[in-house]
């Protein structure tokens, strides 16, 4: 570049470089997602053309991390992942954690115990949303509120019943059926005859 008066005299020659433009970096590839389960209460998920010569920027970034092979854990959330070069940044991806399904609450409500032997005793189980309650390989719905369900002719013994939510969670718990008046003992007095002709009684 050089400068020219109106006179026609030129200045010297100044020479500018104008670097190339810095390169992007590529869009995080990201593949499908685990969603947290039951047991899990964090989603996982993995940069498919991961590099690490480049930063990757998750926000929000509470709870979440990413290990050395670009597998992602994070809570529940919806989250814009960023590659960074440390001069330029890429074109934003998205994700969405969904939250993590709550088991449902199973209860006794009451029980009656069995009496004399017999296959009498029951028992009432309560969920706080609606389930399957299974007891002994018998299954009923508690599909409304108050989501109580009824099982009779129990023995006497221990039992473990189970709830299965409709978002597949499960709980459990055990209880136990006494055998009411199990054996009775006959008391009796016997009076013997004491003369001819006299009876004994009882």
């Amino acid at each position: 570049i050089f400068t020219t008066s109106t006179l026609g005299c030129s200045s010297d020659l100044t020479s500018i470089v104008i670097n190339p433009q810095p390169s992007t970096p590529p869009t995080p590839i990201l593949s499908s997602i685990t969603q947290p389960t039951c047991d899990q209460a964090t989603g996982q998920l993995t940069i498919l053309n991961y590099n690490n010569a480049y930063t990757y920027y998750i926000t929000p970034s509470i709870g979440v991390s990413i290990d050395a092979l670009g597998n992602i854990s994070a809570p529940a959330g919806f989250y814009t992942i960023v590659t960074s070069n440390a001069t330029c940044e890429s074109i934003a991806a998205t994700f969405t954690i969904n939250a993590q399904p709550v088991a449902p609450m199973l209860m006794i409500v009451s029980t009656q115990n069995s009496q004399c032997n017999g296959n009498v005793g029951s028992v009432v189980l309560r969920t706080d949303v609606p389930s399957v309650i299974t007891l002994n390989g018998v299954s009923l719905t508690a599909s409304t509120a108050p989501y109580e369900v009824t099982f009779t002719g129990l023995a006497a013994g221990f039992y473990t019943a189970s709830a299965v939510s409709e978002n597949g969670c499960d709980a459990l718990v055990t209880f136990n059926i006494t055998n009411m008046n199990s054996s009775l003992t006959a008391l009796a007095t016997v009076n013997n005859p004491l003369c001819n002709g006299e009876t004994g009684n009882v």
